[in-house]
């Protein structure tokens, strides 16, 4: 996803939220989904990058770690908090 769509939808997404609307934990759940495989897929890219050539640095793959990690403990959270009503 380019960031011309995917920064209007988070901005989107945080004023459904605000307004605890549906729609916005329908985006937010969503968006931090796709985060998270962008992520790993960022992170295997970059390893994939130094197994191919090994004069490249692993700190790519490091830093996505990190944040796949991080995306993974925030979707939980989200998960956890987020109620079903009907």
């Amino acid at each position: 996803m380019d960031l011309s769509v995917s920064v209007p939808v988070t901005l989107l997404a945080v004023v459904w939220l605000w307004r605890k609307q549906a729609w916005g934990y329908l985006l937010a759940g969503a968006l931090l989904i796709y985060g998270l495989a962008e992520s790993i897929g960022v992170g295997v890219d970059q390893v994939f990058a130094h197994v191919e050539d090994p004069s490249s640095s692993l700190i790519g793959a490091v830093i996505f770690a990190v944040l796949t990690i991080a995306g993974a403990v925030a979707l939980a959270a989200f998960f956890r908090h987020v109620e079903a009503k009907g």
